[in-house]
């Protein structure tokens, strides 16, 4: 999540994705020692996506190359990978309830700025709830519980109601 521009977005990216790669690979080693060293082995692919909560528009180069110094020159040796911006700001809130899913539900209490619109969860359709609570893993709601905790107490809401909505 990100809430203001980052000029450096795309290099923070490349750092994730090489930590992500890199422990990939130390976990494959494991299973299958010399795996990584093999013609068959590939990397995963991963989805950069930027969750921006910002009122400006997102204005940072989408593509890492356009943060090098001389990349028209040495472009074909430089990484070159674009990522995914979701300016979160221009979902409303009928918008993510449309969507009906999990992601959905953990947007909408990001998207509360104090604990005056904790309230404005009351709102939400009962049907939306129950389709989440009906079709979402158990595994899955747990921690889906978790984090909506975690936000609400950051908007300090009383224990006693973050209990009431994340043990629905």
């Amino acid at each position: 999540h990100q809430s203001e521009n980052d000029f450096d977005m795309s290099f923070r990216i490349l750092r994730y994705i090489v930590f992500i790669w890199t422990d990939y690979a130390a976990q494959q080693e494991k299973l299958h020692k010399g795996i990584t060293k093999s013609k068959a082995f590939l990397y995963p692919p991963i989805l950069p996506i930027v969750y921006y909560e910002g009122t400006s528009t997102w204005s940072a180069p989408l593509n890492f190359k356009n943060r090098v110094f001389l990349s028209d020159v040495f472009g074909d040796y430089i990484p070159s990978f674009n990522y995914l911006v979701v300016p979160l700001n221009k979902y409303s809130k009928q918008d993510l309830i449309e969507k009906n899913d999990e992601l959905s539900l953990i947007f909408l209490i990001n998207q509360l700025q104090s604990s005056s619109e904790f309230h404005d969860l009351k709102d939400i359709p009962k049907e939306y709830t129950e389709h989440l609570t009906d079709n979402t893993p158990d595994y899955l709601l747990k921690i889906i519980g978790k984090v909506i905790a975690v936000l609400l107490h950051k908007l300090n809401v009383p224990d006693e109601e973050v209990y009431d909505i994340t043990d629905q």
